[in-house]
């Protein structure tokens, strides 16, 4: 079954304008997100400066030292050097120190400055929806010198037990009132739910599945229907066990099928055959690709003519989310590619990747400004 041009275009467009009206902040919205964010780059640099006290770095206005020697006291194991060197650039950038060569050199007292505890309290009073992120936030610092020096990983910082629902419950206010991702999760449900009613069948072809956080809201609208199969992929053993278990318990292994599946690889020496699916989805996923390129060449020869690649990425992350996600080591292994913090592309970069992969169509939700900067994009590439 080949997906015609025109009629994913015809369901897009239509739609375009009203994806965009709830993607916007009302004025109380806005005010309110701004102000949360702030808070919380300012939790944040309170939690740096703690991190640096209780490591015996309490450095007093004048003092100075060199960069080499701050390093062998932290003694960051790799890649975590990138983490130190962002916190330095978070003291720098709020005037408590200056970079020279090799020496550091200490502006300000860091004794003097909020305490963690007074912050989150404001954040308790004038901005509740961000006080379970402000609780993770703390929690992510308070394990930096065991993570730093190897001896833990960011496993059961972040996920303990193995499961999302650690983070998800503490950001779950922050991603569904402010950067709305059950918006996009709605666009892209509202275009399986169209595909399977016009089409007789459809292969889907999902990578890095992950903890299946977009996988089974899709399943429950396709649940009913018998026109599907559902590759859900990831290179994790553990994840394809789990979710495959799930599937059962839920009587869904019929519909669907599972394997171990490495993007940066040839998909055919995996035995996943070219010219084989109708849509490919990546939520979140893409961006850790050794070569994003490469990557999306591998998935674009993966897809039946007129086939649809979903891309829905994170982007314009505030500061104190990398503070969080920076305990995993991913976080700073490409920094040179993207000549920023983290491995996150800008819309612009996702555009003129996809642009040269040549798809014959490309949509990007949003393709304009909104009042504040959107923080994910998504993107629908035909072959």
């Amino acid at each position: 079954m080949i997906l015609k041009q025109d009629n994913l275009e015809n369901f897009i467009v239509p739609i375009y304008r009203s994806f965009i009206t709830k993607l916007e902040l009302d004025e109380y919205g806005l005010e309110n997100f701004n102000k949360g964010n702030s808070l919380l780059n300012k939790l944040s640099l309170s939690l740096i400066i703690n991190y640096f006290v209780k490591n015996e770095l309490n450095l007093l206005t004048g003092d100075k030292i060199k960069k080499s020697e701050l390093f062998e006291k932290l003694s960051p194991v790799n890649p975590f050097q990138h983490f130190i060197s962002h916190m330095l650039y978070l003291l720098e950038v709020n005037s408590y120190i200056s970079l020279a060569d090799e020496m550091i050199y200490f502006n300000k007292s860091l004794l003097h400055f909020k305490t963690p505890d007074s912050i989150i309290r404001e954040i308790a009073d004038v901005s509740p929806d961000f006080l379970r992120a402000s609780k993770l936030l703390n929690h992510c610092i308070y394990n930096y010198t065991e993570l730093f020096l190897g001896r833990l990983t960011h496993t059961p910082i972040l996920f303990p037990n193995g499961h999302t629902n650690f983070v998800n419950i503490h950001l779950e206010k922050i991603n569904e009132k402010f950067f709305k991702i059950d918006t996009y999760f709605k666009l892209i449900i509202n275009l399986f739910s169209w595909l399977t009613n016009n089409y007789p069948s459809i292969d889907i072809l999902e990578v890095g599945s992950g903890q299946g956080i977009l996988t089974w809201k899709l399943i429950d609208v396709l649940r009913n229907r018998n026109n599907y199969l559902y590759h859900f992929t990831d290179i994790g053993r553990s994840l394809i066990s789990r979710a495959k278990k799930h599937a059962m318990l839920n009587n869904l292994d019929g519909s669907m099928k599972f394997s171990i599946f490495d993007f940066n690889l040839d998909p055919e020496l995996q035995n996943i055959a070219s010219n084989n699916y109708n849509v490919i989805l990546a939520f979140d996923s893409i961006h850790n690709a050794f070569n994003i390129n490469d990557t999306i060449c591998y998935l674009k020869n993966l897809l039946k003519p007129g086939g649809i690649l979903i891309i829905l990425e994170s982007i314009n992350l505030p500061q104190w989310l990398h503070f969080i996600w920076g305990v995993t080591p991913e976080w700073w292994s490409k920094i040179d590619r993207t000549q920023g913090i983290g491995p996150l592309l800008s819309i612009r970069q996702w555009e003129k990747i996809l642009e040269k992969s040549a798809f014959s169509k490309l949509f990007v939700f949003p393709d304009k400004n909104l009042q504040h900067d959107p923080n994910f994009v998504l993107l629908f590439c035909q072959k």
